[in-house]
């Protein structure tokens, strides 16, 4: 190992690049060909949790999440092996047990004989940045309120679903649905019922899905719509009995 060690310390042992591969807020972890790790700059440990002395001397199978299958595996080292380089979005596991998303690159390092030596692997941790893809996502497409997907994603939706239903054999059912009198309840019992209400009309509508596959919405102030895979057109007929049983099923109880 120690001459390993050496070996590494001739590539990187010049004070300027030492000093942006330390300091870079990418994680930098150096592999030998036998899949062995060698070296990891002080980002690595900042991601992973692992130390350097935890590392070096463990195959890099220490962060693998379980999220990927054989094939995803197969087709990164054939990449590599054949291009020298790979990138890709992987989520990778954290010595606490956390898996979040990073973005990695391998790189073949090779000798002046054109010989592969080495790998490097660069990894930017991407938790922070989908993070902030959620909630502009949640911004632009999720109603505050109920939670449930808004009028701009069933629009959205509406489309890509119509789409996919045009290039196979099965059906899309849309059905809209609204609240009676509901400008009245507002106004008798106020706003903060209303909203109440809106509430229990989301919950009661999720949790009677038939299938997961299903999207509910809320288009407008008491307006709702869902949008089904159907497997024939009698289905559609089905689950709109059903929707009108949980609209009026609730509103019986709430009068209690």
């Amino acid at each position: 190992m120690s001459d390993k060690l050496n070996s590494i310390n001739s590539y990187f042992h010049f004070p300027m690049l030492e000093l942006i591969v330390n300091n870079i807020k990418e994680g930098v972890v150096v592999t030998d060909t036998g899949g062995t790790i060698v070296w990891v700059n002080p980002s690595f440990t900042t991601i992973t949790g692992y130390s350097a002395e935890e590392a070096i001397g463990q195959n890099p199978r220490i962060l693998k999440s379980d999220y990927h299958d054989h094939s995803f595996y197969k087709n990164l080292w054939d990449s590599i092996l054949t291009d020298g380089f790979w990138e890709q979005e992987i989520w990778n596991r954290r010595k606490s047990g956390e898996v979040y998303p990073e973005l990695l690159s391998i790189y073949a390092l090779k000798d002046h004989r054109s010989v592969t030596r080495y790998f490097v692997s660069i990894f930017t941790d991407l938790t922070d940045v989908k993070a902030k893809d959620r909630q502009l996502h949640n911004y632009l497409y999720v109603d505050p309120l109920t939670g449930l997907y808004n009028r701009n994603y069933f629009l959205k939706d509406l489309k890509s679903k119509v789409g996919d239903a045009l290039n196979s054999t099965k059906q899309v059912g849309i059905f809209l649905m609204d609240l009676d009198r509901f400008k009245l309840i507002n106004s008798t019992f106020g706003y903060l019922y209303g909203d109440h209400i809106l509430q229990l009309v989301s919950k009661r509508l999720s949790s009677n899905k038939k299938n997961r596959n299903d999207t509910l919405y809320r288009l407008g102030e008491d307006e709702f719509a869902l949008i089904a895979t159907l497997e024939n057109p009698l289905e559609a007929r089905r689950i709109g009995r059903d929707l009108i049983k949980v609209m009026q099923d609730h509103f019986a109880s709430d009068k209690g």
